[in-house]
């Protein structure tokens, strides 16, 4: 089921972590990390498990020592926060948020890939 695929990427990030010492959360790009990804979630009212994915995720990088990931999940909850209420009613205004981020910003950086 698609509302349980970023809590089966965060499973096979843990177990990798524990088994292997590689803390490689690089499977989230194309889930929490993937603006086309979250405008989805939002248009299906699913913005709850959204924010609940984007803490879990958190939770995970601090866990297994991914700073970088961790700061990441936060920049991307917080977009979510900002713009949930614009992208529902115009979904095209996902991408240009994003883009419209600042240059430097993981939200920005994830987008323009």
């Amino acid at each position: 089921c698609l509302d349980q695929l970023v809590t089966h990427q965060l499973n096979n990030i843990e177990e990798r972590a524990i088994s292997t010492g590689v803390a490689d959360m690089s499977a989230l790009r194309s889930t929490l990390r993937n603006v086309f990804f979250v405008r989805e979630r939002i248009l299906n009212g699913q913005e709850d498990l959204l924010n609940e994915e984007y803490i879990r995720a958190g939770e995970v990088a601090a866990e297994i020592g991914a700073v970088e990931e961790g700061d990441a999940m936060e920049q991307w909850e917080k977009f979510c926060q900002m713009y949930t209420r614009y992208i529902r009613d115009n979904a095209s205004f996902a991408h240009s948020a994003a883009m419209n981020q600042s240059p430097s910003s993981v939200v920005h950086l994830d987008t323009s890939e």
